[in-house]
């Protein structure tokens, strides 16, 4: 009985997919990112010798993003999805991401032995735009999140339990989420400190030895994970992972993009701009509660899941201030995070019935949770396909971020840029026309009917598919039509 409101709440999650997941874009990188998985897959199959080319990079060459990674997860969907069928590998992707909501649920569930009160977690996330639209297509980041959370929820629930159980299941996690990313080594702090909590008053000697132990043989066990999927690891492991660190920390890609108004770079960012995206692009009762948890949460100590979300919170963002990693994108790269933010909130929910029951301020926080829940909710269905351009109230929404923030920075929307044409311009099936991107091509080239030819020389095209950069139309060409949401332009289409 306690995993029936779960159970329910997946029945719903996985009904919606189902009816939607045929109405996402392709992201910008995402045919790059499973083309890396088909080569990955080549590569260990041996299929196609010449597949190292694209993983191990020769000792003279500067190491890129590509290869500062495992790409096991899209090789997993190409081997579920042998058509490349993009909607399939949006399917997938829901699919997998449905982890997350599972964990909020455990971990939550077993702080306060309530399925109701657990609830809260999953629903809480669902009422997350930023991070509820990116699950389809952004790949990377999505499957690093789940395989974060999945070993963060082994922490906190199977933690105490034998080592001939701890040991091989965080292992395995550990590793896995490593090689998704290397901020998943933030892992071992995160068990190491919560260990040192929970056991403040009664830690001794060899219960640390043993400790010190099983966190070795889990960083043994979880290099052993990496290694058969990460073939520029396994290459010369040493000197390889110090080339990684580096590049993780300083990622050779600069990208200027409008942030508070003005142009900035990825190499270059305010302290700031993490702090500002969330206050902007997360739910005002998300933020409220989350905030008003050090207020009635009160001693925080009391509550086991409250200090370890936080210390997991802490510990990445000290390693933000500490590595100054380069960010670009909006927040994406810290999506991983986003759930457990959304945790804290549930968990404040939780404590502030409690701190204020009997009062009358309780039913008025409940109605003004509803209220800004239900109007996230009519913003979900506003904006889809398209919910990470979310903007809460602080910025007057969508409409009042537009020229201030970037808002289409991912290009799915060029698939309904295209529906359109095929509705109202492409519909002579005897003609032949052009068509052109300024994003990635394939995001168009994927929709276009047989009868439009991709022109890779856009002066040629007859028409152009493109996002208003920076929030500003720059082109003289008749504007034709615009996908927009919200009255905010998300991608223009342009006759020559």
């Amino acid at each position: 009985m306690d995993y029936l409101p779960l159970f329910f709440f997946l029945l719903v999650y996985f009904v919606l997919a189902l009816f939607t997941y045929r109405d996402f874009g392709i992201d910008w990188d995402e045919f790059s990112v499973y083309s890396r998985g088909d080569e990955l897959l080549r590569y260990l199959t041996g299929k196609d010798p010449n597949a190292t080319m694209f993983l191990v990079k020769p000792a003279h060459d500067v190491v890129d993003g590509w290869i500062s990674y495992s790409y096991w997860y899209p090789m997993l969907l190409r081997v579920l999805n042998p058509a490349f069928s993009f909607e399939v590998f949006h399917m997938l992707n829901i699919g997998f991401a449905s982890l997350v909501f599972v964990c909020a649920y455990v971990l939550l569930l077993a702080q306060y032995q309530s399925a109701w009160k657990a609830l809260l977690g999953p629903v809480f996330l669902l009422l997350t735009p930023r991070f509820l639209g990116l699950i389809p297509f952004d790949v990377r980041d999505i499957s690093f999140c789940v395989f974060y959370l999945l070993a963060l929820t082994a922490i906190f629930k199977w933690g105490d339990h034998p080592a001939w159980i701890r040991v091989p299941v965080l292992g395995v996690l550990f590793g896995l989420a490593i090689s998704l990313r290397l901020v998943g080594a933030s892992l071992f702090f995160i068990w190491a400190l919560f260990y040192v909590f929970e056991r403040m008053e009664e830690l001794k000697f060899q219960r640390a030895i043993y400790f010190v132990r099983d966190i070795f043989l889990v960083l043994v066990l979880s290099v052993l994970v990496m290694l058969p999927t990460w073939p520029y690891l396994r290459e010369d492991f040493f000197h390889h992972l110090l080339e990684i660190i580096q590049t993780s920390r300083h990622f050779p890609m600069e990208v200027q993009f409008l942030f508070a108004g003005r142009m900035v770079s990825s190499f270059n960012l305010p302290w700031f701009y993490l702090p500002l995206w969330w206050l902007i692009s997360m739910p005002l009762f998300i933020l409220v509660l989350a905030g008003g948890v050090f207020y009635w949460g009160k001693p925080i100590g009391r509550n086991r899941l409250l200090v370890f979300l936080l210390i997991a919170l802490g510990v990445n963002l000290a390693l933000v201030l500490i590595l100054q990693p380069a960010v670009y994108l909006s927040a994406r790269h810290f999506l991983y995070l986003v759930p457990l933010l959304v945790t804290v909130a549930a968990v404040s929910a939780v404590e502030a019935s409690r701190f204020l029951a009997g009062t009358p301020w309780l039913r008025l926080g409940m109605l003004l949770l509803a209220v800004n829940g239900l109007i996230v909710a009519v913003h979900l269905v506003l904006l889809h396909p398209y919910e990470y351009v979310y903007f809460n109230e602080l910025t007057g929404g969508l409409p009042g971020a537009y020229g201030n923030y970037e808002m289409e920075e991912r290009g799915t929307s060029a698939k309904e840029a295209v529906d359109w044409l095929k509705a109202h311009e492409w519909k002579d099936p005897k003609k032949t026309y052009t068509a052109a991107c300024y994003q990635e091509p394939f995001q168009t080239l994927y929709y276009l009917p047989q009868n439009v030819k991709y022109e890779m020389d856009k002066d040629k095209a007859q028409y152009l598919i493109t996002m208003p950069f920076s929030g500003h139309h720059h082109f003289l060409n008749p504007r034709l039509y615009s996908v927009t949401r919200e009255g905010v332009d998300l991608m223009d289409i342009y006759e020559k």
